[in-house]
């Protein structure tokens, strides 16, 4: 913990900042994901059928973004899964004028969507501009079932 500590005190301000603000937006969207999905996803637009996205290449800042969500969640003891960190890298992109997509997947073998070593049976990611700037694990083994954004 003391060294997790020393690295965020000699990191420059901004990147303080981006940690800090990843932080909060983490914890936002653990709280909000507790309540009805209705609820915390209808600020990102209808679900629409998990569409080809357009190609193109997603702005440094968005990757710097959803680099910084996913080493902040892997610190927290908020147990922030893919969901929250899909929230809130969407959110902070948002804030910064970029257009996040949040991308809804199943796993393609449905015996590994029952087992729980496996990982879960669905994953959600961000995507810019075609490109996938958070949650971009093992995104071979999900079929895209939807989109938001």
């Amino acid at each position: 913990m003391a060294a997790l500590l020393a690295t965020f005190l000699r990191a420059p301000a901004r990147r303080k900042a981006l940690a800090l603000e990843a932080a909060a937006e983490l914890l936002r969207a653990r709280l909000a994901t507790l309540l009805p999905p209705r609820l915390y996803l209808r600020e990102f637009g209808a679900a629409a059928p998990a569409a080809a996205a357009a190609e193109g290449a997603a702005p440094p800042l968005a990757l710097e973004i959803g680099r910084m969500v996913e080493a902040v969640a892997a610190r927290l003891p908020l147990g922030a899964r893919c969901l929250q960190q899909a929230i809130a890298t969407a959110r902070m992109l948002r804030r910064r004028g970029v257009h996040p997509v949040i991308i809804f997947g199943v796993r393609r073998d449905p015996a590994r969507r029952r087992d729980p070593a496996s990982g879960g049976p669905a994953h959600a990611w961000v995507s810019v501009g075609g490109e996938v700037v958070a949650g971009n694990y093992r995104l071979d083994e999900f079929l895209p079932v939807a989109r938001l954004g």
